[in-house]
């Protein structure tokens, strides 16, 4: 059953003003206007185009500044940086409306978990949170209003989550046209080193080699939709990329063994001339692909859910 919505926030925080956050702050302003923004970003170039952008209404220079009488905070920044930040907000505790609520949209959810556990005076005014959602575009200008629209948005709460923290975060998901999952941070980890993880990392790798190879320039001129959709997130954001990838490190280095057997598999049968697994393997991957897809377009605009 559906808890009741709470109330616009009266005053919001959201620290980090790239992408996710601009984007969040411009969904939020259009979802709820009377609410105040305040945003942050450690260079303060972003935090005024935030502000002129509309995604913010005030941009400030320190946290401490905009977490003042914030009764929704949102950690936006690159997941390493969330430890450093959730401090901040815990030095800062006194100056938060009494019943503030904290998340974050960081892309891996149990070190997030354990260090709001560790740092927030009341670790029960937490739930972590990770939207599905995001572009091969980075920063403030590449930022959408749109963004969110349709995502999962993963909530992670801890067993001490208060539950009106928990209705909170989901109302934020919901207000931002997502849809809350609600899911064990591991769990979540677990899954995502798969579907999100490794094909950063694959992608990644495989426009690094192209590129560094002396054929690229004439490679260049034929790529097109092969090389467009297999290495997109590969042109994202570096340093989000590479916090994702350490702090999710063992998860996604138990996916890359995987992938390279896999990929030592497919290399074996074109050295052997061996056609029919080769054959086999391509159908199997393309049955899979094609059945993601089928699934995809049933569970989209499904409900609201708890895994």
């Amino acid at each position: 059953m559906e808890r009741d919505a709470p109330d616009a926030p009266e005053r919001i925080s959201v620290l980090g003003l790239g992408l996710m956050g601009g984007s969040l702050g411009l969904a939020l302003k259009r979802a709820w206007p009377e609410s105040v923004i305040a945003g942050y970003d450690p260079a303060t170039s972003v935090a005024e185009r935030a502000r002129t952008r509309g995604a913010v209404d005030r941009a400030y220079a320190s946290v401490a500044e905009a977490l003042r009488g914030a009764s929704l905070v949102i950690i936006a920044a690159p997941t390493l940086a969330a430890e450093g930040l959730l401090a901040e907000i815990g030095a800062q505790w006194g100056t938060l409306a009494p019943d503030a609520a904290i998340t974050d949209i960081c892309s891996v959810k149990r070190p997030v978990v354990e260090w709001a556990r560790a740092l927030l005076p009341q670790p029960a005014r937490f739930a972590g949170g990770h939207p599905m959602a995001g572009s091969e575009r980075a920063g403030i200008d590449a930022a959408d209003a749109s963004l969110y629209a349709g995502a999962r948005w993963v909530i992670t709460p801890a067993p001490e989550t208060a539950p009106d923290t928990l209705t909170r975060v989901e109302s934020l998901a919901r207000v931002v046209g997502a849809h809350p999952l609600v899911m064990d941070a591991t769990a979540h980890d677990e899954a995502a080193a798969g579907a999100s993880h490794l094909p950063l990392a694959v992608a990644a790798a495989l426009a690094h080699a192209l590129a560094e190879d002396p054929s690229w320039p004439l490679v260049a001129t034929l790529a097109a939709g092969g090389y467009r959709d297999t290495t997109r997130i590969a042109a994202g954001d570096p340093i989000m990329g590479r916090d994702i990838l350490l702090a999710n490190r063992e998860r996604v280095l138990a996916r890359l063994d995987a992938f390279t057997v896999a990929l030592e598999g497919l290399r074996a049968a074109v050295a052997s001339g061996d056609g029919a697994a080769l054959e086999a393997l391509l159908r199997a991957a393309s049955d899979a692909r094609r059945a993601w897809t089928a699934n995809r377009e049933r569970a989209d605009g499904s409900a609201d859910g708890v895994l």
